[in-house]
């Protein structure tokens, strides 16, 4: 795309004025749909993923428990989970070459 870096540092001076709660409030008024990214702490934290009780906590036999946010869907035929989307095992490790 031409002209991308100065598209980009146009656009960082710009979004960087306001709060993302500002830009939010805008956008919402202005009729776009979307929310705020957010940081993976934030959304361990966010009330609407707490209420769909996709935060849980799996196991990793390197560096232990961790929390985790599960996928948001529910499929009738996966694994019966504790967390919709939770990984049942830590992924392999490869080989060193």
């Amino acid at each position: 795309m031409a002209h991308v870096d100065e598209l980009e540092v146009d656009s960082e001076a710009v979004l960087t004025g306001r709060t993302t709660a500002k830009w939010v409030e805008r956008l919402d008024a202005a009729g776009v749909p979307g929310g705020p990214v957010l940081t993976y702490d934030q959304t361990l934290a966010d009330e609407p993923v707490l209420a769909r009780g996709v935060v849980g906590e799996t196991g990793h036999p390197v560096i232990g428990p961790r929390r985790i946010v599960g996928s948001p869907m529910a499929l009738s035929e996966t694994a019966n989970l504790s967390i919709p989307g939770a990984v049942a095992r830590a992924a392999c490790r490869r080989r060193p070459a």
